[in-house]
């Protein structure tokens, strides 16, 4: 939803992050569900973005999505 919120709004990675004062890195790394959002991330990314607490709705339920690599075959052999 981040990633979309932020093409909608025309910018990207570095852009937001440049607003919000994080990396590029970290705008990528949310939006690929590989960390966890923090309150205050959300709420700069909402502000930026001009959201009315659309992401912070979510924030209780995100969760990181890590598999290890070597995993990502075994679900198909399941």
């Amino acid at each position: 939803m981040l990633k979309n919120a932020r093409t909608a709004a025309g910018l990207s990675q570095v852009a937001l992050g440049n607003i919000v004062s994080c990396s590029e890195s970290l705008i990528g790394l949310v939006e690929r569900g590989q960390r966890k959002p923090t309150k205050s991330f959300t709420i700069a990314v909402e502000s930026a973005l001009g959201l009315n607490g659309d992401l912070f709705r979510l924030l209780p339920n995100t969760r990181v999505m890590s598999v290890p690599k070597w995993f990502s075959e075994w679900p198909a052999v399941e």
